[in-house]
């Protein structure tokens, strides 16, 4: 087999790749699938990029919800302010909180992020205990 094509592969480009990029750049599900169409010469529909978006976000859900080990060497905690585009609000300044933990053994994990209202220690009360609900 070729060194660059896996065995049974088709294709070189992993189309959910760059349908979730595309997505996540803004462009809507049907220029999306024009633009795979152009590129990759066979025609996506909008309902399958929208399958391969939804499945995506699944898999974000479930990062966000899993357990988390019990201990923790440290956490990390930090708060990023954005300005944030709202559909029929406009642009809003929202904060992306971060958890970052590092294990005993020294290896570095995202425990979530979380994007909220400006920075406030009622959000931060709203992190730490999800962390907690989460088992750290």
């Amino acid at each position: 087999y070729p060194a660059f094509l896996k065995p049974y592969v088709r294709r070189l480009v992993d189309v959910g790749e760059v349908a979730v990029a595309l997505y996540a750049a803004g462009v809507s599900q049907r220029k999306a699938a024009e633009i795979l169409s152009l590129l990759l010469g066979h025609r996506y529909s909008h309902e399958t990029l929208s399958a391969l978006t939804d499945q995506v976000l699944e898999a974000a859900g479930a990062f966000r919800t899993r357990l988390l080990p019990e201990e923790m060497a440290f956490v990390y905690l930090d708060g990023l302010s954005l300005k944030v585009l709202r559909d029929g609000e406009g642009v809003a300044r929202e904060t992306v909180y971060v958890a970052l933990g590092v294990t005993p053994s020294g290896e570095r994990r995202v425990l979530g992020f979380w994007l909220l209202p400006p920075e406030s220690a009622l959000g931060w009360e709203g992190v730490l205990g999800e962390l907690w609900q989460r088992g750290l």
